[in-house]
């Protein structure tokens, strides 16, 4: 695999590495952000509603209370009651959902319900409500005079799918903070009809509470799918973001290679043919002038022996003979080492020609 092969695959790997790990940091944050934003749009209604309830109970209900008059189940029957608060809390409830849309939608829920709307009607809500019931035996147990005095209770809630749109449920204790709900309570669970209820619904009867114990739940519904949706076009435009600036940045470098790195070795690749063959023509050169070398000894040693066989040769003609011999003889002899030494070049030549080449095209 040459450059160019090499370059791309390592890019993609990369571009995969930095594409999983941004969608999956993407998702992470957009999960906890949606949490986050939905408990706390949870955590609020449930605080406004035990604001609402708080001051209903003590200026409205202990008003009437002073007077000689009060709260009761059947106001709409005696004249200078009103509702028990959470009667109030119930039907301010029903007006919020049906004025505020898809908003939110919030409820009082508890085991020991008055009312017939106000059990616990499916999973989510007896699966929160054991998580409640263990915080308030540990709340029991702790021996803390209140849950402000060092006990604090803490939310329980899950995400759900209703009707294919994700849901956050939320419930939140609501404990019997003031004596009047404890007193008024106690007396309802002495009645015929609610331990009737209560048998009929497999719960204990005769409920005694003490103050700061679970008594009941405030229940949150907030549909996500909005948020959910923003969130995902959020993420997508960010990767998109991120797609255009990796495949620029891609472009832009492997530019960078082509020109520094690719070309430079393609040049070279061409300099070194040009340097073989000239290095082709030495080593033929060499060959040549060994081939001639050859030639002369061998004429050397002809005229040698013409001049041995002859009578009276010419003994100053034979030695400047034998000198011409000795120097052909020396001369084929380096000849012979150059092109050996020519020959090494040009196969080192070839292997780095051969390496380059390999490093280009693989």
């Amino acid at each position: 695999m040459g450059i160019r092969g090499r370059f791309v695959l390592v890019t993609a790997l990369i571009a995969l590495a930095v594409g999983g790990a941004s969608f999956w940091i993407l998702e992470r944050s957009n999960e906890d952000l949606l949490e986050l934003n939905s408990v706390r749009i949870a955590n609020i209604v449930s605080a406004q509603v035990v604001a609402d309830r708080a001051e209903y109970t003590t200026n409205i209900v202990g008003k009437l209370k002073r007077d000689g008059l009060g709260a009761s189940r059947e106001s709409d029957e005696l004249a200078g009651f009103v509702q028990l608060p959470a009667q109030f809390v119930r039907n301010v409830a029903k007006r919020v959902a049906t004025g505020s849309g898809d908003l939110y939608s919030y409820a009082l829920v508890s085991q020991w319900n008055l009312n017939a709307d106000q059990g616990l009607k499916d999973d989510f809500d007896r699966w929160a409500w054991g998580q409640l019931e263990e915080q308030n035996s540990a709340f029991l147990q702790s021996g803390t005079p209140t849950h402000q005095d060092g006990y604090r209770w803490q939310p329980v809630y899950r995400f759900e799918s209703q009707n294919g749109a994700p849901v956050l449920q939320y419930m939140r204790a609501d404990p019997a903070v003031a004596e009047s709900c404890v007193s008024c309570h106690n007396q309802y669970e002495q009645r015929a009809d609610i331990m009737a209820a209560r048998k009929r619904d497999g719960v204990s009867p005769g409920k005694r509470w003490k103050q700061h114990e679970l008594m009941g739940a405030i229940r949150v519904n907030v549909p996500v799918n909005e948020v959910a949706a923003a969130a995902q076009h959020a993420r997508n435009s960010l990767l998109s973001a991120l797609a255009g600036v990796f495949t620029g940045g891609f472009v832009l470098l492997f530019g960078l290679i082509q020109r520094t790195v690719i070309k430079p070795v393609a040049a070279s690749v061409r300099e070194v043919e040009g340097f073989a063959e000239n290095v082709d023509a030495v080593v033929g050169c060499n060959k040549d002038l060994v081939v001639s070398a050859d030639t002369q000894q061998q004429a050397c040693q002809a005229a040698l022996s013409s001049l041995d066989a002859a009578d009276g040769g010419e003994q100053e003609i034979a030695d400047s003979v034998k000198l011409l011999a000795q120097s052909a003889d020396e001369n084929a002899m380096r000849a012979v080492d150059s092109a050996v030494n020519c020959n090494e070049l040009e196969a080192s030549f070839a292997s780095l020609k051969g390496r380059l080449q390999r490093m280009l095209h693989g």
